[in-house]
């Protein structure tokens, strides 16, 4: 995980975290974070899991599509151990 956004970086995200869950949805692939967020608008949070701690997230809108929210996290998928 790479931190974007002040706002995951507020929330105590650490880069290099491994995200388990967010909005109780298992993280599993990309699309899975769609929908964990597909309904939420901005600044609302997000409750985000990680092989560390538990955080809440505020969201905030897409700049380049402001009808979408955004983590603040880059993420690149890789194999873990269950």
């Amino acid at each position: 995980m790479e931190i974007t956004a002040s706002s995951a970086k507020n929330a105590g995200l650490v880069i290099g975290e491994v995200i388990k869950t967010i909005n109780g949805y298992q993280v599993g692939d990309m699309n899975v974070l769609t929908r964990a967020l597909a309904n939420k608008r901005p600044n609302d949070t997000a409750t985000v899991i990680t092989n560390v701690n538990t955080y809440n997230v505020t969201l905030f809108a897409n700049p380049q599509n402001p009808q979408q929210v955004l983590l603040g996290v880059k993420l690149k998928q890789t194999e873990c151990e269950k």
